[in-house]
């Protein structure tokens, strides 16, 4: 596993040395491109020792290797996104659904889910850890490969039970909040219980917005410090402004006990790269509404010119001519620094006395650290780069929120749609699409539910004949118990994942590629008996140390983890067993093995 080599291709933080992973929680902005988790997520998550490539032989590969890694994780990793048009919907991909669980926010109410939260619970051999990362990047490739962002990661040791008081009351409020408006409260408490066994955190303090709830004067307390009201100032860098004006800008001053002529807001002109965002996927949003310059003007508030990177640095610790745009989001306070997802927008923080949050939002406050950007700082004065006013595409399209499991016996789709819209719902079963039953309308949503029996289905679409015959392709969760074969997933790929597994017990190699001949330029040669005895003899020593590796690992890791591996190695080792009787004999030992640290 060259550690190195993920370092530097992914912002993701590297799992503790020697780890395994037990439970992942991430969240993003837009439903996520399962092409994007296979490349860019779970080859950090799962240590995978490379990504997909264009052969189609190594990619065979590297989805067997996938599927093995995924294997060993006891529960599904989930994701949590807003309900919003898809980069690539993760149904191209079916089977991830067997092992990812992507949930969409709004179920309840047209919330917004923009936090960028990334939870993993690792084990290794001197305990757990829970590892927290906050930051601005969602989970697409221009987030992780074309855009600046800022982050904050730490990872904890966890007790073995719960501490007393409330520990990280902040985190846990978001998590139990989140859990409920994205149907994935099984998730949520499974991670609030480990936060309750971590230790608190010196120096560092959760901000958090959440939909409907106005901000906590703890966490706002937070952030004004212990500096006489309307004395603290604040220095902002983030790349979307909302629509404010003056009165809503010193409601917000006053929350923070900031005056509005402290506030300096860190702006770029018309020409600069990050304006257009040339060479991005995303076009940012680095323009301002025409309504908030007027109200910045009328409050006071300090505008400060952003560096050209062609020039010079931005960023402390940037590198000059760096072609990507900044997509972080600063609060520099006097006595710490405030980052994470939060724009200065309404939606992101609410209005004091009026308006609360409208979406799901989470920063960290971190003691003691400043604004991370080359001085000195020259007051704007170039144009503005204007629009009308913020998008509102979210707002306004006819799907509010969708979800779509498979149980052992049916498949349920449930939707909220705007007030007034009407859908098809459909499914695939990898060839042709059926409508489900008409749908049952249980209060804001809508249930359809299509009864299998014997049905493989592999997609569900929803298609609403008032946006001009506009689809959405859903991805489908397995909730069956067990590990049943993967929608979309074939026999051939399930058993390379074993293979794999055997190899990384001590069994014999998986080929890399098509059979090669024994003889010289390409001729076959006869074996004699004595060579496939001596084969025979060496494979019966590789099954043997697949036991033994696996007998020995027990020990150490989790019932969780070893004993739905001893089953999957035994099953591998079974299905060998009718050509090579010294895997016959393996298999049955580690059935043995299993049944009894089952007892």
């Amino acid at each position: 596993m060259n550690r190195k080599s993920l370092e530097q291709r992914s912002p993701m933080p590297l799992p503790p040395e020697k780890a395994i992973l037990l439970d992942a929680f991430l969240t993003s902005y837009q439903p996520v491109s399962p092409h994007f988790l296979l490349r860019d997520v779970l080859p950090v998550l799962l240590q995978l020792d490379q990504g997909e490539s264009s052969d189609s032989d190594n990619d065979r590969l590297f989805v067997g290797a996938a599927v093995a890694a995924l294997q060993k994780v006891p529960g599904k990793i989930t994701i949590v996104t807003s309900c919003a048009l898809p980069e690539e919907n993760m149904a191209s991909l079916p089977w991830l659904g067997s092992y990812v669980d992507c949930r969409m926010v709004g179920s309840d109410r047209d919330s917004v889910q923009h936090a960028k939260l990334w939870l993993c619970h690792w084990w290794r051999q001197d305990g757990e850890y829970l590892q927290i990362t906050i930051s601005s990047t969602n989970l697409t490739s221009d987030a992780f490969h074309g855009q600046l962002q800022a982050g904050w990661s730490i990872c904890l040791p966890l007790e073995k039970a719960g501490r007393s008081g409330k520990p990280h009351a902040a985190l846990c409020d978001f998590m139990d909040a989140l859990g409920v408006a994205a149907d994935c409260s099984g998730a949520t408490s499974r991670f609030i219980q480990l936060l309750q066994r971590c230790p608190e955190i010196q120096g560092s303090h959760f901000i958090t917005s959440i939909p409907g709830r106005h901000m906590d004067r703890q966490q706002t307390g937070l952030l004004a410090g212990k500096t006489a009201a309307g004395k603290v100032g604040v220095r902002i860098l983030t790349p979307s402004i909302g629509e404010w004006n003056d009165k809503e800008i010193r409601a917000w001053c006053a929350m923070l006990g900031v005056r509005p002529d402290k506030v300096e807001l860190f702006w770029p002109d018309r020409s600069h790269p990050w304006v257009g965002a040339a060479e991005s996927l995303d076009p940012g949003l680095w323009k301002m509404p025409v309504a908030a310059q007027g109200a910045l003007d009328t409050a006071g508030v300090r505008l400060l010119a952003v560096a050209d990177p062609r020039v010079k640095p931005v960023l402390a610790e940037g590198h000059p001519n760096d072609r990507r745009w900044c997509h972080a989001k600063f609060y520099g306070f006097r006595h710490g620094l405030m980052l994470g997802s939060h724009n200065w927008s309404k939606a992101a923080w609410g209005v004091p006395d009026g308006m609360p949050p409208k979406n799901f939002e989470l920063s960290v406050f971190v003691e003691r650290q400043s604004l991370p950007l080359h001085g000195p700082f020259q007051r704007f004065t170039g144009d503005v780069a204007l629009m009308e006013r913020l998008p509102v595409n979210d707002e306004i399209h006819w799907l509010r929120w969708a979800q779509v499991t498979r149980s052992e016996s049916t498949l349920t789709c449930a939707y909220r749609l705007r007030p007034g819209c009407a859908v098809m719902a459909e499914w695939q079963d990898g060839q042709d699409w059926y409508p489900f039953p008409p749908a049952v309308k249980q209060g804001k949503r809508w249930i359809a539910t299509q009864s299998l029996d014997g049905l493989q289905p592999e997609k569900v679409r929803l298609v609403s004949p008032d946006a001009n015959g506009e689809q959405i392709v859903l991805p489908i969760t397995d909730i069956r118990p067990g590990r049943p074969l993967p929608a979309g997933l074939g026999y051939d790929v399930m058993h390379l994942a074993e293979d794999i597994e055997l190899e990384q017990y001590g069994g014999l190699p998986v080929p890399s590629g098509p059979p090669r001949s024994r003889g010289k330029k390409g001729e076959e040669r006869a074996a004699s008996s004595a060579d496939y005895s001596l084969s025979w003899l060496l494979a019966a020593r590789r099954w043997r140390q697949v036991v033994d590796t696996w007998r020995e690992e027990i020990e150490f890791q989790p019932v969780n983890v070893h004993l739905p591996l001893g089953l999957r190695l035994a099953a591998a080792l079974e299905r060998r067993a009718g050509n090579d009787p010294g895997a016959a004999i393996a298999a049955e030992e580690l059935r043995l093995l299993v049944e009894e640290a089952q007892r």
